[in-house]
């Protein structure tokens, strides 16, 4: 029975293994990076912002402003997914007379504000150095069957690129 099972979750493997075509938006600078999705309210089913960073380090990802749960993979120079999380948004928690509408606003919740603790006690960092992070819709890389190993294939003057994964 358990080759069975094992041969069936193969063969499906297979048949899904492929191209996934996604849209990216491209957060290069460290003002789109701080940004990034905060603020917003829905994104689109194969929708994703990608961070492009200067040079390989760990990262840290957390949902501060944000309002909808998301999906993030880290992503090695090679472009290959090393690992995946999934991040709760928490906009409840956020205090709605020092609403985040700027870069500058961000300044209105210091390191030692509890608001501010709190996202940093619920954020994800990376256990490698990474180059690159890829975040998407909840669920979206578990519901695609994108796993680590997977490779992102981008040009950062076209919105359209897809997944790449592994046979």
């Amino acid at each position: 029975m358990k080759k069975i099972l094992l041969m069936m979750l193969m063969v499906s493997r297979i048949c899904f293994a492929g191209k996934i075509p996604i849209e990216l938006e491209y957060a290069k600078t460290e003002q789109q990076q701080t940004l990034g999705l905060m603020q917003r309210k829905e994104l689109g089913t194969n929708q994703g912002m990608l961070f492009i960073y200067p040079k390989a380090e760990v990262h840290r990802i957390w949902m501060f402003n944000c309002f909808i749960d998301l999906s993030v993979a880290f992503l090695d120079d090679h472009l290959r997914i090393r690992e995946i999380h999934e991040l709760k948004a928490y906009p409840e928690m956020m205090d709605p007379k020092r609403p985040v509408l700027t870069l500058e606003d961000i300044s209105l919740y210091p390191p030692s504000d509890p608001i501010f603790k709190f996202f940093m006690q619920q954020s994800v960092q990376s256990s490698v150095k990474t180059s690159y992070v890829l975040e998407m819709n909840a669920k979206w890389f578990y519901n695609h069957r994108v796993t680590v190993g997977d490779q992102l294939i981008f040009n950062e003057n076209s919105a359209e690129a897809y997944i790449l994964q592994k046979e």
